[in-house]
């Protein structure tokens, strides 16, 4: 900070140790209350750090996140590191990245949790907290706790379109869309990988727990839906509405709670034109692909346990060489890194 007092009209900038390194903090303008000043002259915490040099925010108040999500409207490519648990219940939220420009930076959730996303826009494209992924970004470690999420085409909890990477994230709360709605991502294009869903997801066709569209060699491994239901007219699936177009679905499971709709129902994947591999559900419906061919088995706690498909599942995760395994701690497998 400056010696001495601040005064009104200057712009100053100061630093503070985040993780003990040293970031440069936006300067308030002091007599423009409006961005973090106050009327006795003293300095406001703006809620985030900013490294110009790595272009990354360093976030942890619900202030310092939608400052962040405004200059990602301008500027798609900058990253975001959390660094404590944020609420932005009630708050306004604009998804980052559209059909022309995706979004291309780091999200980086640090394993904490953002409470109370809400996105309502029933007639539009790409929607979620990013709204298109491009193949350069990435979002991570990340939890979007009950999440208020709908929009018409291409909706998911985490990001509408995604040609990216999606790992480790969870989603719990409701999500709808007409066309490719899901828990994580609306359409993937790229690879969603220890993702876990809970809540409601519901829509029109390509409806799935995890990813509503599976798409353009889309990779989905080790991914989990535990409870809540999955409804639409068609293509419907517990983890995946369709996969298709050289895309693959491995190592993962659905259980508890309701997969409908009225054509192609699955308990994995309602309609497959591609790879399913190693993929288990239970409850309903009775079958694991509405339409086409994969593995696929049903737990019925007889004939076939969740100890069986965890040992199977880390099987096929330990040759692919993946850093992630199941564990039956419980009644149900939870993932966790190796």
């Amino acid at each position: 900070m400056p010696d001495g007092a601040l005064k009104a009209g200057n712009n100053y900038t100061y630093t503070v140790k985040v993780n003990n390194k040293e970031l440069t903090l936006d300067g308030c303008e002091i007599g423009d209350w409006a961005d973090g000043g106050s009327q006795n002259g003293e300095a406001v915490d703006l809620g985030y750090a900013y490294d110009a040099d790595t272009k990354t925010y360093t976030v942890y108040t619900p202030d310092g996140l939608l400052t962040w999500n405004k200059a990602a409207q301008s500027d798609p490519t900058l990253n975001c590191t959390l660094t404590s648990n944020i609420d932005i219940t009630g708050k306004e939220w604009a998804p980052v990245g559209n059909e022309e420009n995706p979004y291309t930076g780091t999200f980086n959730g640090n394993g904490h949790t953002i409470t109370g996303l809400t996105i309502i826009q029933e007639r539009v494209n790409y929607v979620g907290m990013i709204g298109h992924l491009g193949s350069d970004g990435k979002v991570e470690e990340l939890t979007l706790e009950n999440v208020h999420i709908s929009g018409y085409i291409l909706v998911g909890g985490v990001a509408g379109l995604s040609s990216g990477i999606l790992n480790a994230c969870t989603v719990s709360g409701d999500v709808s869309g007409e066309d490719a709605g899901g828990g994580i991502v609306g359409q993937n294009n790229g690879i969603v990988s220890a993702c876990t869903v809970s809540g409601t997801v519901s829509g029109g066709s390509s409806i799935g727990g995890v990813v509503g569209r599976n798409s353009t060699s889309g990779t989905v491994i080790a991914c989990y839906r535990a409870t809540g239901s999955v409804a639409g007219e068609y293509y419907v699936g517990g983890i995946v509405g369709s996969n298709s177009t050289s895309a693959s679905v491995t190592d993962c499971y659905h259980t508890t709670g309701s997969v409908s709709g009225r054509y192609y129902i699955g308990g994995i994947v309602g309609s497959n034109s591609a790879s399913v591999t190693d993929c288990y559900w239970s409850d309903s419906p009775d079958t694991g692909i509405g339409s086409g061919n994969g593995e696929t088995t049903k737990v019925d706690d007889t004939t076939v346990t969740w100890q069986d498909a965890v040992d199977a599942m880390n099987t096929l995760l330990q040759n692919a060489g993946s850093v992630w395994r199941y564990e039956l701690t419980g009644e149900l497998p939870t993932l966790e890194q190796q």
